[in-house]
C-alpha cells in the first residue's frame, strides 16, 4: 500500500465520538498504517506527541508536519478526528504527484447541536468545498508545503497581510488565514475525486471550522442510514 493514515487530533471531541471515529477508521484502515499526531500521548497507530502547543491553525501545520516526516510510504491521506472515513476514501492512489485531491463526496453530518437542536440527527452537503480533513497527496509535495507554510507563519516580515495571517494563525479562531498567505504560496494545482460511499463530517459543539450546514439535506443516507445508526456501530 503507497498510502499512510496522518491522524489528526486535539482532544477537543468528546469521548464517545472521539471512541466512534477511532473505531471506523481502525476497521477501514485494513493494511492502511496510520500514524497519529496527538497533543498527548494516545494509544492510536504511531503515536507521535508533539506536547500541548494549543489549538490554532499553526500548531495544525506543525503536527502535520511532524506526521509527514514519519511516512514511509509514498503518499499521505489527512484523517481528522471528528470525520469518518471508508476504505474507498483511505485507499484513494493520487493520479499526479504535484496536486492536492480532495474527496467531493463529503457529507456534513449534525450531532448533539446546542442552539439548532431541531438539525440534530440532519445529513447536509456543501458542493466545491475543500477540506483539509479529505485531503490525499503525494507525501514530498506536502513536506514542501507544509514547510513552506511554517515558514510564512513564523519568519519575520513587513508584509502587513502576512503579520495579519500570523496573529489569527496563533489563535484559536477559525478565520481562514488563506487569502491572506495566498501571494506567498505557489499556484498548486488541486483537483476533486469522488468516492461511491460518503466520508462524513461530523458537526458538534465544538468544530475549529465553526458550525457549517449545506443546503442540500437529508435525515438518512445512504450506506450509512441514520445518525442513530452510525452512533451505534
Amino acid at each position: 500500500m503507497s498510502n499512510t493514515i496522518i491522524y489528526l487530533t486535539d482532544h477537543s471531541l468528546d469521548e464517545k465520538l472521539n471512541k466512534l471515529c477511532q473505531k471506523i477508521l481502525l476497521r477501514e484502515a485494513r493494511e492502511i498504517p496510520i500514524i497519529s499526531v496527538s497533543q498527548r500521548p494516545i494509544e492510536f497507530g504511531k503515536n507521535i506527541c508533539v506536547g500541548e502547543i494549543g489549538r490554532s491553525w499553526l500548531s495544525l501545520y506543525k503536527q502535520l508536519k511532524a506526521g509527514i516526516d514519519n511516512v514511509e510510504t509514498e503518499n499521505i491521506v489527512i484523517c481528522e478526528h471528528d470525520c469518518i472515513y471508508t476504505y474507498e476514501h483511505l485507499s484513494f492512489s493520487p493520479p499526479k504527484d504535484n496536486t492536492v485531491y480532495y474527496n467531493n463526496n463529503t457529507w456534513l453530518v449534525q450531532y448533539d447541536s446546542k442552539d439548532k437542536f431541531e438539525y440534530n440527527g440532519m445529513f447536509s452537503f456543501m458542493p466545491r468545498r475543500y477540506a483539509m480533513s479529505q485531503l490525499v497527496a503525494n507525501k514530498e509535495f506536502m513536506r514542501i508545503d507544509t514547510d513552506l507554510r511554517l515558514r510564512v507563519l513564523m519568519d519575520q516580515t513587513d508584509d502587513i497581510s502576512v503579520i495579519r495571517a500570523q496573529q489569527w494563525a496563533a489563535t484559536g479562531r477559525s478565520m481562514s488565514i488563506g487569502f491572506l498567505i495566498q501571494h506567498k504560496l505557489p499556484d498548486h494545482p488541486h483537483q476533486r475525486f469522488t468516492t461511491k460511499i460518503p466520508s462524513l463530517d461530523i458537526r458538534h459543539n465544538d468544530n475549529f471550522t465553526g458550525s457549517k450546514r449545506g443546503k442540500k439535506r437529508c435525515w438518512e443516507l445512504p450506506y450509512w442510514g441514520k445518525l442513530e445508526d452510525i452512533m451505534e456501530i
